[in-house]
């Protein structure tokens, strides 16, 4: 379990440390969107990304830059050969 979470630790500090310049109270509007323009270019994601980046963290903190462990949500049925189709 601890390797899981390793990336997922991993992906969130990669995350915050790209919107850290984002966070601070003290800058305008204007300069906030300047610094996002560039983080997006700069590391090849979009500006809607870096908002959603923001909006998680200032409602969850680190946490909220966690990705989610897909493979509890994914369930895959065991492969059953249809009777009319019987493999060859």
């Amino acid at each position: 379990m601890h390797e899981k979470t390793s990336w997922q630790e991993d992906t969130a500090l990669e995350r915050y440390q790209m919107i850290t310049p984002l966070l601070d109270d003290d800058i305008d509007e204007a300069e906030r969107l300047r610094r996002r323009k560039k983080i997006s270019e700069d590391n090849g994601i979009s500006e809607r990304t870096l908002y959603r980046y923001e909006k998680s963290y200032r409602e969850s903190g680190f946490t909220g830059l966690k990705p989610e462990d897909l493979s509890l949500f994914c369930y895959r049925r065991p492969f059953q050969v249809h009777p009319v189709f019987p493999l060859l």
